[in-house]
C-alpha cells in the first residue's frame, strides 16, 4: 500500500502585507478622489446659490423701487417787485415798477438709481453677502400748473409787460430753491433709509437671510451707510 503524502501550503506572509497595503492604498485614494469631489460640487453648489440670490435680490429690487420713491408736496409763493433806478443815484425811477404775486403747489420725487444697485460676495466662497444701494437723488421736481393762482400782475406805465417766460423762469428758480431747502433738510437722506427698510423687509420675508449673511448698504461718494437684519 502507498503511503499517502500531505502537502501543507504556508502563506508566504510578505506578499500578504504587500496585497493589503496596496488594498489601502486604494481605499485611501477613492477616499480622498470622493472628498474632492463632493468638496468641488458643494463649491459649485454654493456659487449657483449665490447667483440664483443675486437673481432673486434684484428682483425685488425691482419691486421695490417704486414703493421705495419719497414724493413731497409743497406750497409756495412767487412774490416779485422789480423797478428801474435812476442811474448814479439808486432812487426808484416812478412807472417802472413791474409787481407779480402768485401761489402754486409743487412736488419733489426721490429716489435711487436702479442700474447702480449690485450684489456683492465678500471673498470667493463665503456667505456673507452686501446689497449696495446708491444714494437717493431727486428724480423728478415741478410745479402743478393746474394750481396756479395769480394774485398780482402789475407793470408800471413805463415798464415792459410781464411775459410768460418771465412768469416760468421765476417759477423755477423757486422751485429750485425748495429742492436745495429739502436736501439740506434730510429729504435724501429719509428715501435712503426707507429704500433700505424696505428692501430689507423684502429680503427677511423670502428667507433669504437665513442661507446668508446679508447686509443693506447705501454708497454715497465712499461713504457706505449700512442697515443690518434685525437680530
Amino acid at each position: 500500500m502507498t503511503p499517502e503524502h500531505t502537502v501543507v501550503v504556508v502563506p508566504q506572509s510578505s506578499n500578504f502585507g504587500s496585497t493589503l497595503a496596496s488594498l489601502l492604498v486604494v481605499i485611501v485614494l477613492t477616499c480622498a478622489a470622493i472628498f474632492f469631489f463632493m468638496k468641488h460640487r458643494k463649491i459649485k453648489e454654493e456659487q449657483m446659490t449665490f447667483e440664483q440670490l443675486q437673481s432673486i435680490i434684484y428682483e425685488e429690487v425691482q419691486d421695490v423701487y417704486e414703493l421705495a420713491l419719497v414724493r413731497e408736496n409743497f406750497k409756495s409763493t412767487v412774490s416779485v417787485d422789480v423797478d428801474k433806478k435812476i442811474p448814479f443815484l439808486n432812487v426808484h425811477m416812478p412807472g417802472t415798477s413791474r409787481k407779480f404775486l402768485m401761489d402754486y403747489s409743487g412736488t419733489i420725487v426721490c429716489g435711487f438709481d436702479l442700474s447702480g444697485v449690485q450684489v456683492l460676495r465678500d471673498g470667493t466662497f463665503g456667505n456673507k453677502v452686501k446689497v449696495i444701494l446708491p444714494s437717493s437723488k431727486i428724480l423728478d421736481i415741478y410745479a402743478d400748473v393746474n394750481s396756479f393762482n395769480i394774485h398780482l400782475q402789475d407793470a408800471g406805465i413805463l415798464a415792459s409787460n410781464i411775459k410768460i417766460e418771465e412768469q416760468n423762469a421765476w417759477v423755477a428758480a423757486d422751485v429750485a430753491k425748495h429742492g436745495r431747502q429739502a436736501v439740506q433738510e434730510g429729504l435724501l437722506l429719509r428715501a435712503d433709509d426707507n429704500a433700505q427698510k424696505l428692501l430689507l423687509s423684502r429680503i427677511n420675508n423670502r428667507g433669504l437671510n437665513q442661507s446668508f449673511d446679508l447686509e443693506v448698504l447705501t454708497l454715497d461718494s465712499g461713504d457706505v451707510r449700512q442697515l443690518n437684519p434685525p437680530q
